[in-house]
């Protein structure tokens, strides 16, 4: 008869924890918390993982020999009661306790365990062959937790058998006791040289089982923390998730260990909040809710938490317009949360506003539509001012987004009922401006605030109405980056309209389909495979899941200049960083060398105009040393001359020609008035009817154009004023005289050499490239 041999651990059955160390981090846990190793010495408890792992050493050193090639787990805890604290009766209650901890945190490796009970059924002569301190006896009860049908099946063990696997001699053993010839047995195991190239040497057949191994981050960390119980079981959990599958991608793998290990700690700390406070219903809004949604329902399934879960199909674009035309409109607030160093077009503004690009110049009053002009920071702001004064604008809104209103209106009610009692909403990250705008829709039949967990927040938010609740409350380098790990598999929502008597989201089409062919179902996947593996370990051993230290570590793994695989995995995942994209872009695309160029030439601001991804300090880490190089090279420092006169040459070469109208009334004489003054007559069609100044007297006229008193603005026909004093407050004081004289503040417009919106999006510029050291 044909005899079929399996290696046991890493090829039969594995362990809860990472490494096998894991199981000494284990121990000493118990040691600390449970009464009954109280009477162990201090000494031993608080340092068991490092003793017990210097005792193995000590041990071998000691008893192997002599034709001994392994010892017993009774000698590795003689070798720890050299240390005089430690009594026989200590040594069999801390063995005992080692033998009862690998029973607990063992589980069986599937594929292998079905390739043997259909050798079994076949009536093959099958045996298990391990190297192992652990006795035959309590191998077997590991084997029968795996699989009951295997207890039947002998062992034979190096610490019983005296030989190992690895010098040949526990197989020559195995040899005489079940008399069999080697060309007539086949082995099966994990490790390269004892299972197969020993051997195999000898005539053996061997089949190499390729056992999970840990990714190069989880090794990374594990190898750091190894003696950490949360480390141990976390990553255990996802190299076992990955372990069930035979076979499975590189987004797979990112899911089963960045993404689950990130997401599942936020996930249970909302879970846990929620039931604190007494909330019973979860909306998981879309489409950062998509994963998390599967997540907590997976979870819920396990641990009745009295909790149950929606998911609400909402966005920007479908929430925010159709929220603000019952009050005031908050132009500001709209456009600075709306990714506002990304508005470099009078198209992308419009789209901002609620406006198509023809409605926002026909508000604003210009001569001609100019889509394809950028539009620079100080047009954004003054396009912005216009914008909040004019009555046309909040007209065309109220008129565009009413019976959308309507649509929202519905849909909310149909999905959440008549309160919001007991009641909160699930998101990830952002402003907390989408969830006023959701507090704002449902305040017409409620009277409770809007609750919402957020993994983290851009600022301290302060709404009316809205209570907010954050899991991390800080700020990462590349907050953006926390949005790719819980993409959804459909569009965003646009509005809703109504099917067979029920109102359905309008989903837009593109990004879910870019998303699952660039393998997010995989990413997903993994992600909810870890969860499966990562619960049991939650429930089963009291984890507290809502740890931070791993969840910061992968973070930094994902922004690690060396760590290519998940840069590249994150960098190039398809993306709609403001919802408006015709198609998606990568997140962090890899920068061509003419790219480089550009942007070294052009610098940041410039280039972000013709960047063709979401995060373009994404793609500067995933530059080579070379390219990073020649970034940080710093240009010629300019003249005195130039850099004295950089902020007047920045504020009126910044200066939105495109909002101007036909008769300009300019404010102000000097050298930004007359560098304006230049720019107008060269490069518009608009005409300066009226040049004033406080000191008109002692000002020079230019071009023959005369300077008068301020008085002369009562006299004269015009579109706008423009104030060119560059001084903040002095500015801001003439306007306010001027609106005090019964000119509206919209016909006033500033020039200022500073950018009013703060990016929340990416760093301030610094000397170079941002996001460069």
């Amino acid at each position: 008869m044909l005899l079929y041999s399996f290696d046991v651990f890493d090829t039969t059955i594995t362990r809860d924890t990472a490494t096998p160390g894991g199981i000494f981090a284990l121990m000493q846990e118990r040691l600390l918390t449970d009464a009954a190793y109280q009477g162990v010495d201090g000494y031993i408890r608080r340092n068991f993982y490092t003793l017990r792992k210097q005792a193995d050493a000590l041990a071998r050193y000691t008893f192997q020999g002599h034709g001994i090639e392994d010892i017993t787990l009774e000698q590795i805890y003689e070798a720890m009661s050299m240390t005089g604290t430690v009594s026989a009766e200590e040594q069999r209650l801390l063995a005992n306790l080692e033998r009862e901890t690998e029973l607990l945190h063992i589980q069986g490796i599937r594929e292998n365990i079905e390739r043997i009970l259909r050798l079994k059924s076949e009536n093959c002569r099958i045996i298990f062959i391990s190297d192992m301190y652990l006795d035959a006896a309590t191998v077997k009860r590991l084997l029968r937790k795996a699989e009951p049908a295997l207890e039947e099946i002998p062992v034979y063990v190096s610490s019983e058998c005296r030989k190992v696997k690895r010098t040949g001699n526990l197989y020559r053993f195995v040899k005489e006791c079940e008399k069999v010839e080697f060309d007539g047995w086949t082995h099966r195991g994990d490790n390269e040289k004892a299972d197969v190239e020993v051997p195999g040497a000898m005539g053996i057949h061997t089949q190499r089982y390729f056992y999970e191994e840990m990714l190069p981050w989880e090794k990374t960390l594990t190898d750091s923390q190894a003696h950490n119980v949360f480390y141990q079981l976390t990553i255990g959990a996802s190299r076992n998730a990955r372990l069930k599958r035979i076979q499975y991608s590189a987004a797979y793998a990112i899911g089963s260990s960045i993404g689950g290990g990130i997401l599942f700690p936020y996930l249970w700390w909302v879970l846990r909040e929620s039931r604190r406070k007494g909330i019973r219903r979860l909306f998981f809004i879309a489409r950062d809710g998509y994963i998390l949604k599967r997540m907590a329902d997976q979870i819920l399934e396990k641990y009745d938490m009295g909790i149950e879960t929606g998911y609400l199909y909402g966005s920007r674009e479908a929430w925010r317009m159709p929220a603000l035309i019952s009050g005031n409109l908050p132009v500001k607030q709209l456009v600075a949360w709306s990714h506002p160093s990304r508005l470099d077009s009078l198209d992308l503004l419009a789209q901002a506003v609620g406006l198509s690009g023809k409605e926002l110049t026909e508000i604003l009053g210009l001569k001609k539509e100019k889509k394809t002009e950028p539009l620079t920071p100080l047009g954004l702001y003054n396009a912005v001012l216009l914008l909040e004064q004019s009555r046309a604008y909040r007209t065309a809104i109220r008129r565009k987004y009413g019976e959308k209103r309507r649509r929202v209106l519905t849909y909310l009610t149909q999905e959440i009922g008549d309160s919001l009692e007991n009641t909160a909403f699930v998101e990830v990250s952002g402003s907390g401006f989408t969830q006023c705008c959701l507090s704002d829709l449902l305040s017409e039949k409620r009277m409770q605030p809007v609750q919402t967990f957020y993994f983290m927040m851009d600022k301290l938010p302060v709404f009316k109405n809205c209570i907010f609740y954050s899991y991390f409350p800080g700020r990462w380098k590349y907050p953006l980056l926390i949005e790719l790990l819980t993409r959804a598999l459909h569009g965003q929502t646009t509005d809703y309209k109504p099917v067979e008597g029920r109102m359905q989201p309008v989903l837009k089409q593109g990004e879910g389909e870019a998303l699952e062919s660039y393998g997010l179902t995989d990413y997903v996947d993994g992600v909810i495979d870890f969860t499966e593996e990562y619960v049991k370990a939650v429930l089963n051993y009291g984890l507290r899941a809502e740890d931070l230290t791993l969840l910061m570590k992968y973070m930094d793994e994902m922004q690690k200049e060396d760590r290519q695989e998940l840069l590249d995995f994150f960098g190039d995942m398809p993306d709609s960083m403001l919802g408006w994209e015709k198609v998606p872009v990568a997140f962090g695309p890899r920068l061509t060398g003419e790219e480089i160029k550009e942007l070294k030439e052009d610098g940041y601001r410039q280039f972000l105009s013709k960047y063709r991804g979401s995060c373009l300090e994404y793609s500067l880490l995933r530059c080579t040393k070379e390219e990073k190089a020649l970034l940080q090279q710093k240009d010629r420092i300019p003249p005195k001359k130039l850099r004295q006169t950089s902020c007047r040459y920045y504020a009126t070469q910044c200066f939105p020609l495109e909002l101007l109208g036909e008769r300009i009334v300019l404010f102000g004489a000097g050298k930004a008035g007359v560098d304006l003054y230049n720019r107008i007559r060269r490069e518009t069609d608009s005409q300066v009817v009226l040049w004033v100044d406080h000191n008109w007297q002692n000002c020079n006229a230019v071009d023959a154009v005369n300077i008068s008193p301020v008085e002369a603005i009562k006299e004269e026909n015009y579109d706008q004023i423009i104030i060119t004093l560059l001084d903040k407050e002095t500015a801001g004081g003439i306007k306010k005289e001027l609106m005090e004289t019964g000119i509206r503040g919209e016909r006033i417009l500033v020039i200022d050499n500073r950018i009013r919106w703060q990016d929340v999006d990416r760093p301030e510029e610094a000397d170079g490239v941002p996001g460069m050291k």
